[in-house]
């Protein structure tokens, strides 16, 4: 007996909103054409070559989170990680920054399609961070 009083009841809930509310007949055909534009909106942007070169400390807790997010978040590959201690034990010290400061600050510098990297201006700290942001794919583009 209580389950039919129950099934009653949210049957005449389900009919009451129905009846006041006649678009949610419709919310299954709206949730799928939503999530139908959603998902090509989503959809990973196509690969690039790298416009941003950022050197990183992979030994420091707080860069290895905020690289991580990066990472994630950059999927069209249009930046370039260089990891620093990496870097000098390969032997190819890819900045002219010297370690130390590097260590200290993050440093990124745009990439120019002309191969003259070396021209454009090393960035560090919040700049760097800003030039990061700006290079994300929709929707972080417009957030700097």
């Amino acid at each position: 007996m209580i389950r039919t009083g129950l099934f009653r009841t949210a049957s005449f809930v389900h009919h009451s909103v129905q009846t006041v509310f006649p678009s949610i007949r419709y919310a299954s055909k709206l949730s799928s054409a939503f999530s139908s534009v959603l998902s090509t909106q989503t959809r990973d942007p196509p690969v690039q070559p790298p416009i941003v070169r950022v050197w990183w400390d992979s030994q420091c807790p707080l860069c290895i989170r905020e690289i991580g997010l990066f990472k994630r978040l950059d999927t069209a590959r249009r930046i370039e990680f260089v990891d620093i201690h990496k870097d000098l034990t390969q032997g190819s010290n890819s900045c002219p920054i010297s370690t130390k400061d590097l260590l200290e600050k993050l440093h990124a510098q745009p990439i120019n399609t002309d191969h003259k990297s070396s021209e454009a201006p090393i960035l560090k700290g919040a700049a760097a961070f800003a030039l990061l942001w700006g290079t994300l794919p929709p929707p972080f583009v417009g957030w700097v």
